[in-house]
């Protein structure tokens, strides 16, 4: 294990896996180089989740981080002094969250852990370590993991809901539906990964809709800015236009390909957080 202080915050210290063992963490490998190198991973949505965090009220909100990994959005929440759920279900990321939450102190009252799939699923599901769908598995190595669904295991208002499953997307959202469907959880920070090896995943896509009905607004997560989506086609067909002219042109041997975009969604209401805390 190895740890790194975190940028936006010099006191809170991250537990990481090593240099030598990092080639085993999976796809998060790109994850783990990037805290350490640069003490901080993906600064916008990190702008995100900070601001929202420091400008609500942690007594009566909980922080649920879907896909947690080794605990990055997990610990600042934490730090905040927010109830916090994690939820991962590969079981070699645990020892590193029990060992950040030990060295920084926290309250282990204000923490649950599942090491589950958030998912609307009856039965357990296939997984490779890294994803559990099976047109993104690339892993050879494969077993059950047990799902759970959020409206079960949170009887509070989530103010920030972060997803970062790999495909997984559209399963938690349906774990979700009676917290979303009651304007429970005021901001969604998630990865829409809207083709799938060379594929246009239409179950991906209909979370837009879905959310734009329950009276979110969506926005996408770009460059040190958000973009406001109002027409969710217009959208689509940007992405796609993208994906065709820059990413499959550069890329003309790749045999497979995929593409995704974060996006912010905020209950209708609420203000949009500072995106460039950190640029």
């Amino acid at each position: 294990m190895d740890f790194v202080n975190l940028k936006f915050n010099k006191n809170l210290k991250m537990c990481i896996p090593s240099v030598e063992s990092v080639d085993n963490m999976y796809g998060s490998k790109i994850v783990q180089e990037q805290i350490r190198i640069n003490n901080i991973w993906s600064k916008e949505e990190t702008s995100l989740f900070i601001d929202i965090l420091q400008n609500n009220d942690n007594s009566n909100n909980v922080i649920v981080d879907v896909g947690s990994n080794t605990g990055y959005f997990t610990l600042i929440s934490l730090s905040l002094n927010y109830h916090t759920i994690s939820i991962e279900p590969n079981p070699i990321y645990k020892k590193y969250i029990d060992k950040s939450i030990e060295i920084n102190n926290f309250d282990l009252n204000k923490f649950k852990y599942f090491e589950n799939f958030a998912s609307d699923y009856d039965k357990e599901i296939l997984f490779d370590g890294w994803s559990g769908l099976d047109i993104m598995m690339d892993y050879n190595d494969k077993y059950y993991v047990k799902p759970i669904a959020i409206d079960n295991i949170c009887d509070k208002d989530i103010l920030l809901l972060k997803i970062d499953v790999e495909g997984g997307e559209p399963s938690v959202f349906r774990s979700a539906k009676k917290l979303i469907n009651n304007k429970k959880i005021k901001y969604i920070i998630f990865e829409l990964t809207y083709i799938i090896k060379n594929n246009l995943i239409q179950e991906q896509l209909d979370i837009l809709p879905y959310l734009k009905f329950n009276n979110y607004n969506l926005f996408e997560i770009v460059e040190n800015k958000l973009v406001h989506i109002p027409n969710i086609k217009n959208r689509l067909n940007y992405w796609i236009k993208e994906y065709n002219t820059n990413h499959v042109v550069k890329n003309p041997n790749l045999i497979y390909s995929s593409a995704g975009t974060n996006i912010l969604a905020i209950q209708i209401g609420n203000p949009i957080p500072n995106v460039n805390l950190f640029s």
